[in-house]
């Protein structure tokens, strides 16, 4: 905390040293020299701060500024004075007293360079910390969700961690839970990592969100050494502000819901309550008598109620600090405190086991429960509607009606204890916390005996742990990938050969059908050719029965000759002799005739038989030849059913290992999404951590574009007045430092801003790749 001397000091910078200014180039340069620099130099840039420049020991280094004008709780005093680790010099006892004040000094005094030099002023925040309309109603539009936070754990841990703080927010599905130096966003949803937001000064104990949703706050530190509280904006993850400087941990805090005030408490046993703007305590209670361990604002601000170690409850005006109420009843430590929403009852849970309800009419206890069978009650919230959850050591999470009546009992099967329980927005479900890392969300309506855990842990693994496993299970699933593709193929080939072989004897069918096709036509050419020869053997027969009918008239003795009638002359007797001679001659030649002609036709008839009789003998062959194919179709058409048998069984394991093929490639792919989703967190936490040094840079930038027209203005004062020759030359000298130092800031601001542009292109890249 600062001190009176301190804010005099701040107030009236010329108080230093009587009139005497102190400055980095003549004070505390040469203490840096004699103390830091062997570390700290442009060489090494131990946690990447150099001390050799004005304008470097501004830059600050890779965790921020290390200085900042007026402003006591500076990180590098805190450092030197061994209030914040790492301490410095490391190893070593601290500076002597004298350098410290120095140092100082002159951060209070405004950061001066050289004595030409201006004061600096601190700079204003940039977030609006006061909420803007009804703080307790439901912002316009999207409730309010990180984007694009950096993701790498500021801790890795190897085993699972207690859960000691976790909230839900009001509106949005967003989770904080608190774990070491670190603050982790998960989306309530998905159980998605979304945002990690560092915590440097130690460990927070306690974690919440505003009333709006737009803040996320944690309270923590080193016990004995450290306390303060920490706020964050839930959507670009940047710490809007940081109160209290305790000299040990913070166990409880909230901020009013209009996000101007902050009250701390712990083991100091003193209530503060802190402006948000200004950083300055503007109260402090010293009522309790032990650890502050619970601290809630009332839902209009108007009340703050605050627990102890031994019991104490109280009730305090938040404008004043003047105690409202002072709620007697419980008999060990109070754990928790929550407000009805309308402000007008406030409910405590004790180690005592028991819960309580109290009116602030009166300040009288209207209900009181042995909320958990004796068991501490380490836990309550209050719902929208009234409701109440509560946990405790017994491992069980209770809801009670608004009218104090126990509505459901939830117990975890491990019987972890329950640290912490709130309602979702919605009122539905009711997130826990547990003593052994798990965290659940149940039912509100119902009764099951156990809820699965979300995923969630307090220790996620690095983004170089996650990538080194899925890399290693990306090439598992590659390798799986390609077996699969090798074992479709093969099934693929498989239902080919199937496919062929049952082609094949298709094939082999059509060919036999046609085979036996053209054996019943040769058979019906055969039978018709039958048909044609005994039809035409018929007419021989008919023609040979003929020409043995008329060569037996032929052969039938001829009739005697008839005689020449008496008297017939000579010539007349002669020409008839000879016309019977030439009939006799022609019934020989037509019997010749005849018997060759019955010869021909009986050789043709035979022929024709001996055709007709082979003939036919090949119709019985044909008929067996036809038999025979037409048992070979059946056979094979029998067999096809067969065939197609093993078609559909290789079809159905090809279509399994095609299945099996999809599947790894789609885990191929799922597996190298995340790759990427994680490799762009990786370029993301570049972006943030650089762009926190550009803020760091720019700021430096601003002040040395201040500093330089003043010093230019004080030297053309000097010349005219003819001031002395060495403050001239002092004026000079730091005017041409400044420009250099003002160049090197620009010029670093333009490689930082490439750094992030990069890594920002890198990330843009690699994210459409998630599908």
């Amino acid at each position: 905390m600062r001190s009176t001397v301190l804010f005099s000091l701040l107030a009236a910078p010329s108080l230093l040293l009587g009139q005497e200014k102190i400055t980095y180039q003549d004070h505390v340069r040469p203490v840096f020299e004699n103390r830091c620099l062997n570390c700290h130099n442009p060489d090494k840039k131990k946690g990447g701060l150099d001390l050799s420049t004005y304008a470097s020991t501004l830059a600050g280094g890779s965790g921020g500024i290390s200085v900042d004008a007026g402003d006591a709780n500076s990180p590098l005093l805190k450092c030197v004075t061994f209030s914040k680790e790492p301490f410095m010099p490391p190893k070593s006892d601290k500076i002597p007293a004298p350098e410290i004040e120095l140092i100082t000094k002159w951060i209070v005094g405004g950061l001066l360079d050289s004595s030409t030099s201006t004061v600096k002023i601190k700079k204003k925040q940039n977030f609006e910390m006061a909420a803007s309309g009804n703080p307790l109603a439901k912002p316009e539009g999207p409730p309010p969700m990180p984007q694009q936070l950096m993701l790498d754990p500021v801790v890795e841990s190897p085993r699972a961690d207690a859960i000691i703080s976790i909230a839900h927010s009001p509106w949005a599905p967003l989770i904080a839970m608190a774990s070491v130096r670190q603050v982790l966003l998960y989306h309530s949803e998905t159980g998605e990592l979304v945002g990690v937001l560092p915590f440097p000064e130690g460990s927070p104990k306690c974690v919440g969100f505003s009333r709006n949703g737009t803040i996320v706050y944690a309270g923590g530190g080193k016990s004995g050494k450290k306390g303060v509280v920490a706020l964050w904006d839930v959507k670009t993850g940047k710490r809007v502000t940081t109160v209290g400087d305790e000299m040990d941990d913070v166990l409880a805090c909230d901020i009013t819901p209009d996000h101007k005030l902050v009250a701390l408490g712990g083991p100091g046993r003193k209530i503060r309550i802190y402006q948000t703007a200004t950083g300055q305590c503007v109260t402090t209670i010293k009522k309790h008598t032990d650890w502050v361990m619970a601290i809630s604002f009332s839902p209009d601000g108007v009340l703050l109620a605050t627990g102890d170690r031994t019991g104490g409850l109280y009730v305090w005006e938040t404008a004043t600090g003047n105690e409202f109420y002072n709620l007697k009843g419980h008999e060990k430590a109070i754990h928790a405190v929550t407000w009805r929403p309308d402000s007008n009852v406030v409910a405590s849970a004790s180690e005592d086991g028991s819960i309580r309800w109290w009116e602030m009419a009166g300040g009288t206890m209207i209900k009181n429960y042995n909320g958990h069978g004796g068991a501490g009650v380490l836990s309550i919230a209050y719902a929208a509607d009234g409701r109440l959850v509560t946990g405790g050591r017994d491992g069980k999470v209770r809801v009670w009606a608004p009218d104090g009546n126990q509505k459901r009992e939830f117990v975890p099967a491990n019987g972890a204890l329950i640290s912490q329980t709130s309602f979702t927005p919605d009122g539905k479900r009711i997130l826990t916390g547990a003593f052994n890392g798990e965290a659940k969300f149940w039912d509100a309506e119902k009764e099951p005996k156990d809820a699965p855990p979300l995923g969630i842990v307090a220790n996620p693994p690095s983004i170089a742990t996650r990538l080194a496993g899925l890399n290693q299970e990306l090439t598992t699933k590659q390798t799986g990938a390609k077996q699969a593709e090798a074992a479709a193929a093969e099934k693929e080939k498989a239902v080919a050969a199937a496919q062929a072989a049952a082609e094949a004897m298709k094939q082999q069918i059509v060919a036999m059908q046609n085979e036996q096709k053209k054996a019943a036509e040769i058979k019906t050419q055969i039978q018709a050719a039958v048909e044609k020869l005994n039809a035409a053997k018929a007419k021989y027969q008919q023609d040979l029965a003929a020409a043995e009918k008329q060569l037996v008239a032929l052969q039938q003795p001829p009739p005697a000759p008839a005689a020449a009638p008496a008297g017939m002359p000579e010539p007349v007797t002669s020409a008839l002799q000879q016309a019977n001679q030439a009939q006799d001659a022609a019934t020989d030649i037509s019997r010749t005739l005849t018997e060759a002609k019955i010869k021909d036709l009986q050789e043709i008839i035979s022929k024709h038989d001996a055709e007709i009789t082979q003939m036919s003998a090949r119709v019985p062959q044909t008929d067996k030849q036809m038999a025979e194919m037409g048992g070979k179709v059946a056979e094979m058409e029998k067999g096809m059913p067969l065939k197609q048998q093993a078609i559909d069984a290789a079809q159905k394991l090809y279509a399994e290992a095609k299945a099996a093929f999809d599947a790894a490639g789609s885990a191929v792919a799922n597996t190298q999404k995340t790759v990427n989703q994680w490799l762009a967190a990786k370029e993301m936490k570049t972006v943030v951590l650089t762009r926190t040094e550009i803020d760091t840079v720019k700021d430096a930038i601003e002040s040395l574009k201040a500093e330089i027209p003043a010093l230019e203005t004080e030297a053309k004062a000097m010349v005219e007045a003819k001031a002395d020759e060495k403050k001239i030359a002092a004026n000079t000298k730091r005017i041409a430092e400044a420009k250099q130092e003002l160049a090197t800031a620009e010029a670093k601001l333009v490689e930082l801003q490439k750094t992030t542009d990069s890594a920002l292109l890198q990330y843009q890249t690699l994210m459409p790749k998630q599908g």
